[in-house]
């Protein structure tokens, strides 16, 4: 007979909602090389610079590079890099991976229409690195982005979990 397993339900009541602190939006233009390969389409993206704005981080945003994959079934798998440059001088590398579902068959989220900004139903996880003193709780956060983009300009909002 089966051993009989507790799940983590029993433990303790099931997390269904988060809070989350906004630490910036990221917001910079690319244009995307695309070529196809045996897993999919592949994107290449790059840009010199980008701004940074928000509650936390606020600055430039240098050599983003990102890399992803568009299989079959649409769903595209990325990973970002970064460097954040501050207005009070300090360098932080951002990284991660983000998946966004297919576009046609998710709902999008339309926010700002007087911009045509849509955010797409697309999440990431990214991790920072810094040794700038007081950036240094950026090492252990747990972070994840949000995806939105508007021709050409890509935009990243970054949120902390707390």
């Amino acid at each position: 007979m089966p051993e009989k397993r507790e799940s983590a339900e029993s433990l303790t009541l099931p997390v269904t909602s988060l809070t989350v602190e906004h630490l910036c939006d990221i917001s910079f233009p690319v244009r995307p090389r695309a070529f196809p390969t045996m897993r999919g389409v592949q994107l290449l993206a790059n840009s010199e610079e980008g701004q940074v704005v928000g509650h936390r981080l606020n600055g430039t945003m240098y050599e983003y590079s990102g890399t992803a994959v568009v299989t079959d079934d649409g769903v595209t798998t990325g990973e970002p890099r970064c460097l954040i440059h501050t207005d009070d001088e300090a360098d932080i590398l951002m990284s991660g991976i983000a998946r966004i579902p297919p576009y046609l068959n998710e709902p999008q989220q339309t926010i700002y229409p007087e911009t045509q900004r849509t955010w797409v139903n697309g999440w990431g996880m990214v991790m920072f690195e810094t040794e700038a003193e007081d950036y240094l709780w950026l090492n252990s956060a747990a972070s994840v982005l949000q995806v939105a983009t508007r021709g050409s300009e890509v935009f990243f909002r970054v949120l902390r979990l707390l």
